[in-house]
């Protein structure tokens, strides 16, 4: 039993990644509204913060609004959009799995519209042409500036 012990770290950790919760579907405003926005996140307190703050930035009166998991973003036609949001962390410099199959995607025209928050503890460099990267520690006290900060940039979006 001792020679395999080594394999319980992984397996515990392939499990509970597994078993990580996903981000509930949430719609504000109109679908038939002229504006749209997509806003794809993954799950914690900071990031929680983060996009109900950005939702309450935005006038439900004047466009509309989807969130949804990261992991559902492949499931989402970018078109549709006017503006994109993308909330993912960084571990090792590089982006969430999910995210990076998003961004491998995308047209030159379609990175304009999308802002790209990652929480990191360093400056990330997107080096993907027009996104437009934020990133930010995950400390709760910074969640309002970063989530007005964003929803500025999507209602700059939005008036385009």
């Amino acid at each position: 039993m001792r020679k395999n012990r080594w394999l319980v770290g992984p397996l515990v950790m392939f499990v509970l990644s597994g078993c990580a919760s996903q981000v509930e579907v949430i719609e504000q405003g109109d679908k038939n509204c002229g504006k749209r926005v997509l806003i794809a996140t993954q799950q914690s307190a900071f990031k929680d913060a983060a996009v109900a703050g950005i939702v309450g930035g935005l006038d439900k009166n004047s466009c509309y609004v989807k969130v949804v998991d990261l992991r559902k973003l492949a499931d989402e036609s970018v078109t549709y959009y006017d503006a994109l949001v993308i909330v993912t962390a960084c571990k090792i410099g590089r982006l969430n799995r999910y995210a990076r199959k998003f961004f491998k995607h995308l047209s030159e025209k379609d990175e304009g519209k999308i802002i790209l928050l990652t929480t990191i503890g360093q400056k990330y460099d997107s080096k993907m042409g027009q996104v437009d990267a934020i990133t930010s520690a995950s400390e709760m006290e910074k969640a309002g500036a970063v989530s007005e900060r964003i929803a500025s940039k999507v209602r700059a979006l939005l008036s385009k």
